[in-house]
């Protein structure tokens, strides 16, 4: 359940991000601007902006606040949005154009993220592809000469091939999961 409310925080951040901007840019404070995207955005991230905004009125410095989101939502991310947030409003700047840069961040990341996952699909698609394609093809023969593979399988020299191929087989299919795996 905590790896899907993150996935879904970070689905919708780039959303919140952009309402931050528009908040900020039409002259906003941070705390209205966050309120803001409560306001707008569906949980899980008007939860934890909202959780924020309650801290905060509670007297909890606004940095402090934003540390405890990151401490609540581990993402990189959140983590690159609360740094940027801290630093800037110690140093001064121009806290929306750092959004709308964080905001390229986050998806250009997405969409290599989502090609990785559709390059690992593949690869698996076509590592069992492989590893199904001996038995595909045995059973063709099976069924066009029952009599051969039964002179196979009775055979010790036959029954040590089919062995050694299945264990290859296997092996196979071991070794294209660990290229397919990326960390």
């Amino acid at each position: 359940m905590v790896e899907r409310k993150i996935k879904a925080y970070s689905d919708q951040m780039v959303d919140a991000l952009t309402l931050l901007s528009n908040g900020i840019r039409a002259g906003l404070s941070m705390p209205q601007a966050v309120g803001m995207v409560v306001d707008e955005m569906p949980a899980p991230i008007s939860q934890e902006f909202n959780l924020m905004l309650q801290q905060n009125k509670l007297g909890v410095p606004l940095e402090e606040c934003f540390d405890n989101l990151v401490k609540r939502v581990p993402t990189e991310d959140n983590d690159m949005f609360v740094s940027s947030v801290n630093i800037l409003r110690e140093t001064g700047g121009n806290l929306a154009e750092t959004f709308d840069t964080i905001i390229g961040v986050i998806r250009e990341r997405v969409r290599l993220k989502q090609k990785v996952e559709t390059l690992v699909a593949q690869g698996l698609f076509q590592g069992y592809t492989i590893a199904a394609m001996p038995f595909v093809i045995g059973g063709i023969f099976a069924s066009s000469d029952p009599q051969g593979m039964s002179r196979m399988m009775s055979h010790p020299l036959g029954i040590a091939m089919f062995v050694a191929a299945v264990l290859m087989d296997a092996l196979g299919l071991f070794v294209i999961m660990k290229i397919v795996k990326v960390k």
